[in-house]
């Protein structure tokens, strides 16, 4: 866990809160938690800590977070299992998470991305790669595009309300990760044309975040599954990205 601190602590007003951004620490190891709690309360953030899944489960039944960091590995529960009972709650079904561990197999990535998860970094990590993908993962949570229609955007019985951020299909609501929805979004609403990795990890996660690896085909994986019939409407083009098939070119 490297790099130097930074001396500019964000201000509320960066992400249009009125307050400060309220962050739940869910990890077991003393020394790694009061170390992320100093670096996310050294840029403003209001920090809250425990350190067992029912304890985590305690706190967000009584409060809601702007993000919440799970460690996978707790000593009565998994943050697998913490964030998909997380999922279920309406109140907080919505709330970003970010896992935090050492596991740093892909099929580990792939299982906490299933699982709900927004994104993920492994340990042992930089700080300031750390306290890069929060900011982005705040900024996510308080996303408006502009551009965008403000009412639903339509691919035949997959309909898609940007200011709702939700998904239906066939009226039936998808549960999908924040990066899932904003990678479905930028395709359909550029439907037909072909967009790069890098301009969808841009997308997801901001231009100052770099993102490793395959995240976004990752993201593109679970996202296909939970499509099911519209699945194949993810074009992927070998060597530069993906695009979302014209309606005519979908057998729905």
């Amino acid at each position: 866990m490297q790099g130097q601190e930074t001396s500019n602590p964000l201000s509320n007003t960066d992400f249009e809160l009125g307050r400060k951004p309220k962050i739940l620490v869910v990890e077991d190891e003393a020394d790694v938690r009061q170390l992320l709690v100093l670096h996310l309360r050294r840029q403003n953030f209001d920090v809250m800590d425990v350190g067992t899944g029912n304890e985590a489960i305690q706190v967000l039944q009584n409060s809601t977070f702007d993000l919440v960091l799970f460690d996978w590995m707790l000593p009565d529960a998994s943050g697998i299992e913490l964030t998909k009972w997380l999922r279920r709650q309406s109140k907080i079904e919505k709330t970003p998470v970010l896992f935090v561990t050492a596991k740093a197999e892909a099929d580990d990535i792939v299982m906490g991305l299933e699982a709900g998860a927004d994104d993920y970094i492994t340990k042992p990590f930089d700080h300031m790669i750390l306290l890069a993908r929060v900011r982005a993962q705040l900024r996510r949570s308080q996303w408006t595009d502009p551009q965008s229609d403000p009412d639903a955007i339509r691919y035949h019985d997959l309909v898609i309300f940007p200011k709702k951020h939700e998904v239906r299909l066939s009226d039936e609501k998808l549960e999908l990760t924040k990066s899932e929805f904003l990678l479905l979004l930028a395709m359909l609403t550029n439907a037909g044309r072909v967009l790069t990795r890098k301009q969808l990890a841009e997308f997801i996660v901001g231009e100052s975040v770099n993102v490793v690896g395959r995240a976004v085909d990752t993201h593109v994986f679970t996202l296909r599954k939970k499509l099911e019939k519209y699945s194949d409407m993810i074009e992927t083009i070998r060597g530069i990205g993906y695009r979302i098939r014209l309606e005519a070119e979908v057998n729905a």
